[in-house]
Formats: C-alpha cells, sequence, structure tokens
C-alpha cells in the first residue's frame, strides 16, 4: 500500500479511537472508588452519630443483569430501654456485642453459603412496615454520597438505604445508561428490602442521574410515597449539546446537535442505548408522587433550568427550591431540613393535601449569605442569567457543612466531586416573611424549627455559627 493510505489509515483509526472515547464518556464515565470500611458512615454494625445509636449492615443483591450490586442499609434505633441504658458502659457494649455474635452464628448456619443478601442480628428488632429513604447517586458516583443526607436522616429517625448502581462503585458491571437501566436496579432493592428487612413504604432520593432514575421509576411504581429530585436534567441529547457549545464556544448548535445525533446512532449499535429515550419531562408528566425538587443556581453542568423544565411538567404535589452551589457542591443545611420534613410526611402514610407535605413556615433562622442581597430582589449567578424567585422556587440561603463536619460525614471529598462549603460573609439581620417573597431570607434570632426532635436542630459548635448573636 501507499505511504498515503497507510497515513489516511492510521487517520481513521485515531478517529474511531476518539470517537469511542467519547462515548464512554456517556456510557464508560470515570469510576467512584472506594473503602467500604474507611468511607461509609460509622462502621458495620452499630455505631453513633452524636445522640442517635444506628446500625448498619452492608449487603449485596444481584439485579436483572446478572450484577451484584453493592449496597448498606442503615437503621437508626431510640435509646430507651434497660438495654440501651447500658450502652454508655463498656460492659453495656460487650454484652450487647456478645449477644449479636452469638444470635449472628444461629442465623449463619442456617443461611445459604452464596448468600450475600440483608442478613444481620438486630433486623428482628425493626417494626414491620417501617419507612425507609433510598438515596440513588449520580453519574461517576457511588453509595458513599449519601453520606451527607444520610448523617442528616438518621438523626431525624429516618432509615436509609444505599447502593451502587451496575457500572459504578463497588458494583459488578461496566456500562450506565443515566437512568434507564438504573430504575431496573432500583428494582430490586426495593424488593429485597421488603422481602428481608420487612420495610413498608419507601421514599427515594436521587441526586442527577439518580434523580432521573428517581422520575422514570415512581412513573412506573405507584407504592413509592415520595421524591426528593436534586438537579435532574430535562432531556439528555439536549444537556450534551449544551455542554458541547459550552466546552466550545466557536462550535454552531447545529453542528453540536448533529454532533450528539451521530453519538446517539453510536450508542445505539454499541450498547443498545438511545439517548433520545432519555426524556425526563415526559417521564414527569406521568409522575403523580409527591416531590421536591432542589437545584444549585450556579449549576454550569446541568443548569437549574432543567429543573424547572421537570417541575413545570410534573403531575404529583411538588416543590421547586433553589440554593446558590454548583452541581456537586454541598447543599444548604435548610434544603435538608425541608427535605427531612417532607419525607417524615410521605413515610407516615396516609391521604396529605399539599400543605401539610411542605416546610412552609420556615421560622427566623440565622443566614450566612455570599452578597448583600435585599429581602426579594432576585440575584445573577455565574452564567449571567437572572435568578428571579417565585413562590413555587425560594432561593435557600443557609449555612452549609463546613470545617471539621466532613468528618463526621465519612470522607472529606464525596465521590461526586463535592467540595468544602465556600468561605461567606455575614451580614445584617434580616426577618423572614414567609415564600410569597420568593426570597428564603432568614434572621439570625432563634424561632420554631418545625417538627424536628431536638437533638436534630440543637445548637453545637459545628452545626451552628458560634458568632451568632
Amino acid at each position: 500500500p501507499s505511504s498515503a493510505t497507510t497515513v489516511g489509515g492510521r487517520r481513521m483509526l485515531r478517529m474511531r479511537a476518539l470517537w469511542r472515547d467519547l462515548e464512554d464518556l456517556v456510557v464508560r464515565p470515570l469510576r467512584a472508588s472506594y473503602d467500604a470500611d474507611e468511607e461509609l458512615l460509622g462502621t458495620s454494625g452499630e455505631f453513633r452519630l452524636r445522640d442517635t445509636r444506628v446500625r448498619r449492615a452492608d449487603f449485596a443483591v444481584q439485579n436483572g443483569r446478572g450484577q451484584r450490586l453493592a449496597s448498606t442499609l442503615y437503621v437508626p434505633f431510640a435509646s430507651n430501654g434497660d438495654e440501651d441504658s447500658m450502652e454508655g458502659s463498656a460492659g453495656g457494649k460487650k454484652i450487647s456485642q456478645v449477644r449479636d455474635a452469638a444470635e449472628e452464628k444461629i442465623m449463619d448456619r442456617n443461611r445459604d453459603a452464596h448468600d450475600e443478601g440483608l442478613w444481620a442480628p438486630w433486623l428482628a428488632d425493626m417494626e414491620p412496615g417501617r419507612g425507609v429513604v433510598l438515596y440513588l447517586h449520580g453519574n461517576s458516583g457511588c453509595r458513599v454520597d449519601a453520606n451527607e443526607p444520610a448523617w442528616y436522616l438518621l438523626r431525624a429517625g429516618l432509615a436509609v438505604c444505599c447502593f451502587d448502581f451496575g457500572g459504578c462503585g463497588s458494583s459488578e458491571g461496566d456500562l450506565v445508561t443515566l437512568g434507564l437501566r438504573e430504575t431496573e436496579d432500583v428494582q430490586v432493592i426495593i424488593k429485597h428490602l421488603r422481602e428481608r428487612a420487612k420495610c413498608g413504604l419507601v421514599a427515594l432520593w436521587g441526586r442527577s442521574m439518580g434523580a432521573v432514575t428517581a422520575v422514570r421509576y415512581a412513573g412506573q411504581d405507584g407504592s413509592v410515597s415520595g421524591l426528593v429530585l436534586d438537579s435532574p436534567y430535562a432531556h439528555l441529547p439536549t444537556l450534551l449539546t449544551e455542554v458541547a457549545v459550552q466546552s466550545a464556544p466557536v462550535l454552531p448548535r447545529w453542528a453540536a446537535k448533529s454532533a450528539v445525533n451521530a453519538l446517539r446512532k453510536g450508542l445505539v449499535q454499541r450498547v443498545d442505548f438511545d439517548m433520545a429515550d432519555m426524556d425526563t419531562v415526559v417521564a414527569a408528566g406521568k409522575c403523580f408522587v409527591p416531590a421536591i425538587f432542589g437545584h444549585g443556581t450556579e449549576d454550569t453542568l446541568v443548569p437549574y433550568t432543567h429543573s424547572k423544565r421537570v417541575y413545570d411538567a410534573y403531575q404529583g404535589d411538588k416543590r421547586l427550591l433553589l440554593f446558590q452551589g454548583g452541581h456537586n457542591d454541598r447543599r444548604p443545611r435548610l434544603f435538608y431540613k425541608q427535605c427531612i420534613f417532607f419525607l417524615q410526611k410521605v413515610l407516615e402514610g396516609g391521604l396529605k393535601n399539599s400543605e401539610e407535605l411542605f416546610w412552609e413556615n420556615l421560622g427566623p433562622r440565622k443566614v450566612w449569605h455570599q452578597e448583600g442581597r435585599q429581602q426579594g430582589e432576585h440575584t445573577q449567578h455565574s452564567s449571567g442569567a437572572d435568578v428571579r424567585p417565585t413562590s413555587a422556587s425560594p432561593i435557600l440561603e443557609d449555612d452549609a457543612l463546613q470545617g471539621n463536619d466532613a468528618d463526621d460525614l465519612g470522607r472529606k471529598r464525596h465521590s461526586n466531586g463535592a467540595e468544602e462549603a465556600r468561605q461567606t460573609e455575614r451580614v445584617g439581620d434580616q426577618v423572614h416573611t414567609g415564600f410569597s417573597t420568593g426570597v428564603c431570607t432568614i434572621g439570625n434570632s432563634e424561632g420554631s424549627l418545625g417538627s424536628f426532635p431536638s437533638s436534630f436542630y440543637e445548637s453545637d459548635e459545628i452545626y451552628e455559627s458560634s458568632d451568632a448573636s
């Protein structure tokens, strides 16, 4: 062959390799790696989060594609009774450990050697029908990403289960489908929890890809009680087009759309995954489960307008909460309080109207601002787009977890890239007057926090600002 033919062939091979790398960015993203013993909350068995006694069980189940899904269940237990009163002493802990070990030996004798499913002696202590929050991580994430919300949820008395989707973290598999086949994993985990732990109502908390998965699954399973949807994308091909234009501003939008369409066809041929099916707006139109939407106004990967589109199409009771921060930033504490109030309500069971589900009356509360904003004003984030709050989308501003808080959450930087909270500047007192203004501006004085146990919002040097007046 001529030298020109050889050069052309090599160039073609390089182009094919480059194109395959682009496909891998969608269906084979960077995989999170972690040590479950070191980076999940607590330890396997029993541990404490401040004043909350928590039991943890690591387990694995197999999905319909034959992949092993690495999973963890956390259950908070009330500290009362004679046995619990001994927990503070070394003797009490030893008695508890000996008892658990003896029960586990008895259980293991009757257990299939190949069964890695949920299996712990303390499961017998769980009340039948207990509700659980199932956390669904984002793309390139893993179950460690549940540490931060789980910290809040467990201290509020809510059980939490988290797992790695197939192709992610410590689970088996090589491919992800950004919310399509991941719904099958959710179904398997929920079925297993109900069989082994006798769990009843289940609520889903999804972030990014996990939020899309939650919407798609809840539209198929009417038994889901509620959804927390953090930063879902509206339509995958549109999102990829936006990312392409943002990454290469000189690229015309029509060229970006053509490239994404070619990428779509390649993925259909290679892994039988059609990105055009990933339309969360359409899925939202078929979903009637109560939901809280949350999104950072500085998110440049999945702009908050995506959540707005999904929210507008959503058919169930709903609230949209906006807050400062990017796609992988830590969420404001006030967002977690909103979500916990909502989850406590939906996991109680029974019919509830919209006014009962959402925590409208926040009460006066101290707040940290990044900029001096007057009550009711709109703001502008780094993209230059105006954030004009409405009664449906208040902007939450609160002091997020900072500094040493990360040590309590198991790892300093989450696998989804969550950053330490930004340095913020405290400004003068402002008083909250309700969501009618659209902006949630909350003063420094103490006030009612709603139906949270006192241990959840107690003032301390880590989770409350020590210099507040």
